[in-house]
């Protein structure tokens, strides 16, 4: 038997399963062979972080409990934070007790942290309750694939809802496309069921009690069994578009989170529904910079799986400068409004407290007689004063010494700005617009502290401020300053300076810091 992912669900989205026959799941999870003899719910909680978002999951409430069997379709990788070796680009940033080494332990049990990509359920998942005090967990529903949906444990009865075109297998027919759930034997894959849900106007197909249509074929290789993938920016937040559905004002688009990043992504009112997994609802055309692809399997064999099956291909190093200069650019370059040119951010780190500001430059489309035009600092090309940036509310207090923020939930519109579509200030300037930039992820600042440690001196101590430029076409430049006086100096309070200089040691503090100094507060932490 290959690996099982075991991951908690809420209240909620248990039941979505077992009403709805919801057939997608993402977030933290945990190879059930690693935590198979933990009976106790409380225990259970805590390996699976459900103390992230702890009123989703009352403890005095059955924990619902998924099981998904591996799938060529499903993809996991290491659930670990932005600077740690395994991390994908940006990594995890959750909330406490999420730990960045991607390791949880409870009740003496330990075991890796693993992130579950948003996709369709496995055949063979199960729903389980987990009832305080009962060591005997009860069996709630047994999902069979896209055309029977859920089995309830207790009634018997299916409930599936419209197979999403957006994730899992589907196949090309001459009506259209058609979500299939595929038969394997040996390895291989030898059966497919096409569903839909209306009458296709090919002969064979049945109707379910699901009020589903299905038909079985014998599989081939020119059938094409392919999952296409619907990527998109969503308020500012990469995304999986998920499922698609009618509404009153034309299609909303269900996406989930690719950047597991809990500030950044409330903070863009992508909501969090369980640990590890933030979702939003919104209008399609409102989705920037969508994307789709088509993925398929290289093997149909899982039995050799392991239960990590994406790793991190970046080549990449904490110890660089100029791979942590690739990585910012490559995440900035992720979250960019589409048609960005250039990106200018300033950020002030002082004794582990980050503030920030910045902005995208949008060029306006070419007109008539030709391209818009464009005017050095005025677009954004280059570095706008530190009084132009949106500080404040956009800025973001660091919990930690290598920068890393907590970045303050919204987006602040500034007089005379209007907003995009991704809901972010915009202003026009000479040949363009310029979009705020009100949150940034959290990894960019985990790697503007990393390039401050690598910065410091004995003789100069650290950089306190810097300001980054990055383009479109791939340039990133960082400027640093050690002695100037930091572009938000009022915010810094003698403790924050105090812990400064007791990270990165200087001789010769500054003089604009020597109201810290003369204080006589700094030691107070």
């Amino acid at each position: 038997m290959g690996v099982v992912y075991q991951l908690a669900v809420t209240p909620w989205q248990a039941d979505r399963y077992l009403s709805h026959g919801a057939e997608e799941f993402c977030g933290f999870a945990v190879d059930a062979a690693s935590v198979e003899d933990v009976r106790d719910a409380a225990v259970l909680r805590e390996l699976l972080l459900c103390k992230v978002n702890e009123a989703s999951f009352p403890p005095d409430e059955p924990l619902h409990i998924l099981k998904a069997p591996v799938d060529p379709f499903v993809h996991t990788r290491r659930a670990v934070g932005p600077l740690h070796p395994d991390a994908f680009l940006g990594g995890v940033t959750e909330d406490a007790p999420y730990d960045p080494s991607g390791v949880v332990s409870a009740g003496g049990v330990t075991a890796e942290l693993l992130w579950i990509e948003p996709g369709r359920l496995t055949r063979g998942s199960e729903l389980w309750r987990l009832h305080p005090g009962d060591p005997s967990p009860e069996l709630a529903a047994v999902y069979h694939g896209v055309a029977w949906g859920w089995e309830n444990a207790q009634t018997g009865e299916f409930v599936a809802a419209e197979p999403s075109k957006l994730m899992g297998p589907v196949v090309t027919r001459e009506w259209g496309t058609a979500a299939v759930d595929v038969e394997t034997e040996g390895g291989k894959p030898t059966a497919l069921t096409l569903v839909s849900p209306r009458k296709p106007p090919e002969s064979g197909f049945e109707r379910l009690s699901t009020e589903l249509w299905a038909k079985r074929i014998e599989y081939r290789d020119d059938l094409n069994v392919h999952e296409n993938y619907l990527s998109a920016l969503a308020h500012g937040v990469p995304v999986r578009v998920t499922r698609l559905a009618n509404s009153p004002n034309g299609m909303d688009a269900l996406g989930f989170a690719l950047l597991v990043d809990a500030p950044y992504a409330i903070g863009n009112r992508v909501l969090r529904i369980s640990p590890g997994a933030f979702f939003c609802v919104m209008p399609m055309d409102e989705m920037e910079r969508t994307a789709v692809r088509e993925g398929r399997p290289e093997t149909w064999d899982v039995s050799a799986f392991p239960a990590v099956t994406t790793l991190s291909l970046r080549e990449r190093s904490n110890y660089d400068v100029d791979s942590l200069l690739k990585d910012i650019h490559a995440l900035i370059e992720n979250v960019a409004p589409e048609g960005w040119r250039t990106c200018t951010l300033i950020a002030q780190i002082v004794g582990g407290q980050s503030r920030y500001g910045g902005n995208f430059f949008i060029p306006a489309p070419a007109g008539p007689f030709g391209a818009a035009p464009s005017s050095g600092g005025a677009s954004g090309s280059a570095p706008p004063s530190a009084t132009g940036l949106p500080f404040g509310a956009g800025s973001g207090a660091a919990s930690s010494e290598d920068g890393s923020a907590n970045a303050d939930d919204g987006a602040r519109q500034g007089p005379g700005s209007r907003r995009a579509r991704s809901g972010r200030p915009r202003r026009p300037v000479y040949g363009g617009v310029v979009e705020e930039i009100s949150l940034l992820p959290s990894a960019v600042l985990e790697y503007l502290g990393q390039i401050k440690k690598l910065a410091a001196t004995p003789e100069r101590g650290a950089p306190l401020a810097f300001t980054l430029q990055a383009s479109a076409s791939g340039e990133t430049k960082l400027n640093v300053a050690y002695e100037e006086t930091p572009p938000l100096v009022e915010s810094i309070t003698p403790q924050a300076w105090a812990a400064e200089m007791e990270a990165f040691p200087r001789p010769n503090p500054p003089d604009w810091a020597s109201r810290f100094i003369d204080s006589g507060d700094g030691g107070d932490l």
